[in-house]
């Protein structure tokens, strides 16, 4: 339940980042890798990656979630499905 809570705020919040013109910060963060060093055995996760390893169950491509983020209410409805997707 948490979890689920979890998954679909974030793709909500991605949702208003894709709506974001491309200046914004929060926009240019969703591409952002850091080049810090980790610890070994840690892999670099960005904010994409955990985006795309959401929706990866879903079987929905990348630019389609995207384009679909664009639309509000579209992506509202399609967030919801997602989250009862993700309770079953």
């Amino acid at each position: 339940m948490l979890e689920t809570t979890l998954k679909k705020g974030q793709l909500l919040h991605f949702g208003n980042v894709q709506q974001m013109e491309d200046y914004r910060r929060a926009k240019e963060a969703l591409d952002w890798v850091s080049v810090a060093k980790r610890n070994c055995g840690q892999p670099r996760i960005t904010w994409k990656d955990s985006v795309l390893r959401d929706i990866e169950p879903l079987d929905t491509a990348w630019d389609d979630v995207c384009l679909n983020a664009v639309y509000r209410d579209e992506w509202n409805e399609w967030t919801a499905r997602c989250a009862s997707h993700w309770k079953n």
